[in-house]
């Protein structure tokens, strides 16, 4: 496999309050990489992504590049937009992220 790692996971734990849902979770994704992830409800998919945006607390390695990412608070760090599941509005790309830049700003 070739290319840097952009995002490195290990050993990630996060939850909700009390409730633990991450235990140990460790990834890798490099450079130009497409990933999915794949599970049945309640598996993790959206703690993780929630875990990674900072949107909820987590504790572990979490690194973008040369980055550590778990000081940071939301709107610091990487970003992620979800999808309507009505499939009725379409997403505009450029206006969320636009939007999600000018928070940063």
């Amino acid at each position: 496999m070739s290319g840097d790692i952009l995002l490195e996971i290990a050993g990630l734990h996060a939850g909700y309050g009390a409730v633990p849902v991450l235990f140990g979770i460790d990834m890798r994704v490099r450079e130009s990489e497409i990933v999915c992830l794949v599970g049945s409800n309640g598996a993790g998919k959206t703690t993780l992504l929630r875990a990674i945006s900072r949107i909820i607390p987590a504790r572990g390695t979490l690194r973008f590049g040369d980055e550590d990412l778990l000081p940071l608070l939301l709107f610091e760090s990487v970003g992620h937009i979800g999808l309507d599941k009505s499939g009725c509005h379409r997403i505009n790309i450029d206006t969320h992220t636009s939007d999600l830049a000018s928070q940063r700003a």
